[in-house]
């Protein structure tokens, strides 16, 4: 696995040490991404680091710490970035920062997962819950080897919506429930609109995404 991100929020990566983060820049005061020339140069590193493991792993995976928080749309750096990485080889691509989910999809054979959103939070509980959804995704991974040739196969992309409850009045009694399972109606009674919104937002891209069904 590889991992990136935009940024450090703030925080200096200290002097000698830069090897501990992999930080992609993303100048979002330039907000345009043929004249953000740190951001492309960038590229021929992140291709070096692929060049020097595709070869050495049957699956590879590249964490991106990117986007705009609270945002269900990614953005023209995300659908860059996506782009660019498909087009080395990567496997799976998996999405977090913007604290909420945005779509699942494929580019070419790339499985891309642009923001998980929030497994478990104490965000505030807007109308929408958009803080409080989140997504587990799940793949198939199936190996075949011939002799000396091998397949790789990516199958049943499933994903879980989750909704995280927990007692605003004492900020206790945290619990993470799937709207698959019947317990969400006790902790959500307007779990079924709330569901379909965001299976929504994660097929928006490609209708053909899996998304668990919610309890009846």
């Amino acid at each position: 696995m590889l991992n990136y991100t935009y940024g450090t929020n703030g925080m200096p990566v200290p002097k000698g040490k830069e090897y501990l983060v992999n930080v992609w820049p993303t100048d979002l005061s330039i907000n345009d991404i043929e004249r953000d020339t740190k951001y492309q140069a960038y590229k021929e590193e992140v291709k070096r680091d692929i060049q020097k493991l595709r070869d050495k792993v049957d699956i590879l995976i590249v964490a991106m710490h990117w986007g705009v928080e609270y945002t269900h749309t990614p953005t023209a750096y995300q659908q860059d970035e996506a782009k660019f990485l498909a087009d080395q080889g990567v496997d799976i691509i998996i999405g977090t920062h913007p604290h909420v989910i945005q779509p699942v999809t494929w580019i070419d054979d790339t499985l891309v997962i642009y923001s998980l959103g929030n497994f478990i939070s104490a965000q505030y509980q807007d109308d929408n819950y958009n803080k409080m959804v989140g997504l587990m995704s799940s793949v198939e991974i199936t190996k075949t080897v011939k002799g000396d040739k091998k397949e790789i196969s990516i199958d049943n992309v499933n994903n879980e919506l989750i909704f995280t409850y927990y007692n605003k009045a004492t900020w206790r009694d945290f619990k993470v429930i799937p709207f698959s399972n019947s317990e969400i109606k006790k902790y959500l009674p307007s779990y079924k609109n709330v569901y379909q919104r965001y299976k929504e937002i994660v097929q928006k891209y490609d209708k053909n995404i899996g998304v668990e069904e919610a309890a009846s």
